[in-house]
């Protein structure tokens, strides 16, 4: 792979170099499995979401930027810190917690982001034929009422939910 085409990817996985064109097809992929938040207090679009690569001989953990995934978040942001105050729930420590933060603290909004990690196992489990779809539809409607998502996220969930039914039926 050249530099060019390594610059062209929205990432590329650096142990099967497995690439990810662009950030949906990256989030459509039923082999990767989102593992946790690394936080950077300072600045928070350099936290990074981290990711297991399920792929058979692989298994590398990908680390992808914060900055990479704010446009897919509309609820509300905050312009308060509170780590290290008494009302900070300290999620922002644990980078195998994905939970929200009920807290009204800047950071916050990051932790909404990893609701999209829901949609991939949905998909994943889809694919796998752990659930049926009306387990899957039930879920989704219930993701759209909690997430602060823009409205193309869900869109793309269902054109994933779509591709992967009609490859199961294959």
């Amino acid at each position: 792979m050249n530099d060019s085409e390594a610059s062209s990817a929205f990432k590329i996985c650096t142990m099967c170099k497995k690439k990810w064109i662009d950030r949906e097809s990256f989030l459509s992929d039923p082999l990767l499995e989102m593992m946790g938040y690394q936080a950077d207090i300072d600045d928070l679009e350099y936290g990074l979401f981290l990711f297991t690569h399920n792929e058979k001989n692989c298994g590398s953990t990908i680390a992808i930027r914060v900055h990479a995934f704010k446009d897919l978040y509309k609820g509300p942001v905050y312009s308060e810190c509170l780590f290290g105050t008494e009302d900070c729930h300290e999620l922002c420590l644990h980078k195998d917690n994905l939970e929200p933060c009920p807290a009204k603290c800047e950071c916050s909004y990051v932790r909404e982001l990893s609701f999209f990690n829901t949609l991939m196992i949905m998909n994943f489990l889809i694919y796998k034929k752990a659930i049926n779809q009306a387990s899957y539809h039930t879920a989704f409607d219930e993701l759209q009422k909690e997430a602060y998502y823009d409205k193309r996220i869900f869109e793309y969930g269902k054109s994933v939910f779509e591709k992967i039914i009609k490859l199961n039926l294959m």
